[in-house]
């Protein structure tokens, strides 16, 4: 059965919080739709008005939702991955590091992987998935969360790995990428999640 965490309701209306650590998640208010990430600042614009729509007895009846980014759905489970093993901080990075070669097998361009040493980049990719219990389902096309422009400049980490020239360097290229991806979206953003959305 999906584990779900109840959204806390009218006992306690503006108690949104999943959790803060290690990544940032709370539940919307709304139902249905997709995962939303907002930047810090965005998030904080979108709680000082829900407590102010609160404070003037309207319920949840918020006007707006703060700018954000869309999660698709790959992006979304590569987020609920992330929430799996927020208790195990070692396998944090070695999530995120797997949704980095999905990205890459599916997304880039890569001439190692066009030689028989895919065998082994398959390898990695099944030995993590087993390892972690993480996996995406449905028509996932992305993996990697996106990041604003003034956070990262992802066409740099492209580049670079679509440039690795051995099975060696591409798999260093993708860690230490997806390493520095994930601190960003630990320490810069809070993820909205439907009331309705399943945690498992």
């Amino acid at each position: 059965m999906a584990h779900i965490i109840p959204f806390k309701g009218k006992s306690d209306p503006l108690d949104n919080v999943i959790c803060s650590k290690p990544i940032r998640l709370r539940w919307g208010e709304w139902k249905g739709g997709r995962i939303m990430q907002c930047t810090n600042y965005e998030a904080e614009k979108f709680e000082q008005h829900r407590r102010e729509v609160y404070q003037a007895g309207h319920g949840s009846h918020v006007s707006f939702v703060p700018t954000h980014f869309p999660l698709s759905i790959g992006e979304s489970q590569t987020l609920l991955g992330l929430y799996q093993v927020r208790d195990r901080e070692e396998d944090l990075d070695q999530v995120y590091y797997l949704a980095g070669l999905m990205e890459c097998l599916l997304n880039y361009h890569q001439p190692v992987l066009r030689t028989d040493l895919i065998r082994k980049f398959y390898d990695e990719i099944n030995i993590l998935k087993s390892r972690l219990g993480v996996h995406w389902r449905g028509n996932s096309d992305h993996f990697l969360l996106p990041l604003a422009s003034m956070h990262y400049d992802a066409s740099v980490f492209i580049v670079e790995v679509e440039r690795a020239t051995s099975m060696k360097e591409l798999l260093a290229v993708i860690k230490e990428g997806t390493a520095e991806q994930l601190t960003l979206l630990k320490n810069e953003y809070v993820f909205y999640l439907p009331k309705d959305q399943s945690l498992a």
